[in-house]
């Protein structure tokens, strides 16, 4: 846990004793400035760590790419002025992209595909950024996703200091797509392949009316 000391002014009195008397007293006084600590922020929650890892499955809806538990605290500051969130890695460009499943209306969010960054910005409570950031979500609607892992960097600002950046990985599940079924008329074989034609025929029929059904 971590607290905050306050700034006022210490005094420190000095008395000597000789056994009989005390000296006439002697002050020290103590003063404090105050240093403006950054935000610290934690993917995680609850969990273990302060990094989050996720999955997303090719095809399938986006995923959210923190903790629903995600925790945001400034010692020195009740409000936070700006966040961002970038794909460090995005093979597949403007097929992927950030988006917050949430609002408020201090705080506007863009996504900037030629930084591949969510920017938030707007002077608002801790409390709000820390609800936006857990609704983070991460979309790629390219049917066969680049397969390696996507790394996204989290960074939060009092408006005098960023936070120490902490990294989401998103790992790419790949699903096996069936092959497709055509019906087009296939060209008649040269003499001698009418038996491997009506042997594949069969394999090919019985292959679609298993789908179909």
């Amino acid at each position: 846990m971590l607290f905050r000391s306050d700034t006022l002014t210490r005094q420190v009195d000095v008395l000597l004793y000789d056994g009989e008397d005390y000296s006439t007293p002697v002050h020290s006084f103590i003063t404090f400035s105050s240093v403006n600590d950054h935000p610290r922020l934690d993917l995680n929650g609850k969990a273990a760590g302060k990094d989050y890892v996720t999955s997303f499955t090719e095809e399938l809806a986006p995923v959210l790419i923190v903790d629903k538990t995600l925790h945001l605290f400034d010692i020195d500051n009740t409000s936070l002025l700006s966040a961002s969130v970038q794909l460090k890695t995005n093979p597949d460009c403007n097929a992927e992209s950030l988006f917050l499943n949430a609002s408020d209306s201090r705080v506007t969010s863009k996504w900037s595909a030629n930084s591949a960054t969510l920017e938030l910005d707007g002077r608002a409570p801790v409390s709000v950024y820390q609800a936006l950031l857990r609704s983070v979500m991460y979309k790629n609607s390219i049917d066969e996703p680049t397969p390696t892992d996507r790394r996204a960097k989290f960074l939060v600002s009092d408006g005098l200091k960023d936070s120490i950046g902490h990294w989401s990985t998103i790992k790419i599940i790949m699903t096996n797509d069936e092959p497709p079924c055509s019906s087009a008329v296939t060209p008649r074989p040269a003499l001698g392949s009418a038996t491997r034609l009506r042997s594949e025929e069969r394999r090919v029929g019985k292959e679609c009316r298993s789908r179909w059904s």
